[in-house]
């Protein structure tokens, strides 16, 4: 059987850096108990403060946000991030782990359902074609919907590009799975070991074609004459990329014709 690449040992040298900054919030929160609880110490103001830095991180990146920012947009005092987050740098760090924990439930779907698409067509490849063809409309439905948060892929793409310490925990905690996941659609339908370099490429290759409709939504509306992605618009995206995936995938899309 393929061994896979286990992604947990980062994701644990990832939260063993995080450790000392885990002591500083606990210090900081412990101070400010001792002091009096500021203004925005609820478990309300928390999540304002997580939802309104994480809109603008999005906008402008780590570096770009000041505390004092988040605080006014939050609607707390300063002291109200040192209180929950004890620094800026753990705040950011609180947020992506939002972002991770956030996009959990269809990644884990899209994940889960591709795992056990494969075990079911056990080798037949039409079967995989039409197994591409669903994996390709959840990931292009989930991506493009009502349902995903603006601010969460705006923040992903600004990691992919503009990487900072928040990148490794983007990758191992939401990028890897799907990107694993793919590969093995791709070592079972090319025959090839899913994580050589030439699987991985085309893993890249697919999930390129997928994601390209997101980042430059506002290019494809403006091009279709659309206003929105509706799931009509949607199913006409899939019907262009699925059967792309399909043949870059070396498999037949006519197969596809008793799916749809």
């Amino acid at each position: 059987m393929m061994a896979y690449p286990d992604t947990s040992a980062q994701l644990n040298a990832i939260n063993q850096e995080a450790g000392s900054d885990r002591a500083a919030s606990t210090r900081a929160a412990a101070l400010s108990t001792k002091r009096g609880r500021p203004q925005g110490s609820g478990s309300d103001a928390h999540q304002r403060l997580l939802e309104a830095a994480g809109k603008l991180f999005s906008q402008r990146g780590y570096a770009g946000v000041s505390t004092r920012e988040v605080a006014k947009a939050a609607g707390v005092t300063l002291s109200a991030i040192n209180y929950h987050f004890a620094s800026k740098r753990w705040l950011y760090r609180s947020v992506i782990e939002t972002l991770i924990a956030d996009l959990a439930p269809r990644r884990t779907a899209l994940v889960e359902m591709l795992s056990q698409a494969l075990a079911h067509a056990n080798g037949d490849r039409s079967e995989l074609a039409r197994v591409t063809h669903r994996f390709v409309r959840g990931v292009l439905t989930f991506l493009l919907g009502k349902e995903m948060p603006t601010w969460h892929v705006q923040l992903i793409l600004r990691e992919v590009n503009q990487p900072s310490f928040g990148f490794d925990l983007i990758l191992s905690g939401h990028l890897n799975p799907l990107h694993d996941s793919i590969a093995r659609l791709v070592g079972v339908a090319t025959g090839n070991d899913p994580m050589s370099p030439a699987s991985r490429l085309l893993t890249q290759s697919i999930v390129g074609m997928c994601l390209s409709f997101g980042p430059v939504r506002s290019i494809v509306l403006a091009r279709l004459g659309w206003d929105q992605y509706t799931p009509e618009r949607i199913e006409q995206v899939v019907a262009v990329v699925a059967p792309a995936v399909v043949r870059a995938l070396g498999l037949d899309d006519r197969a596809m014709e008793a799916h749809q």
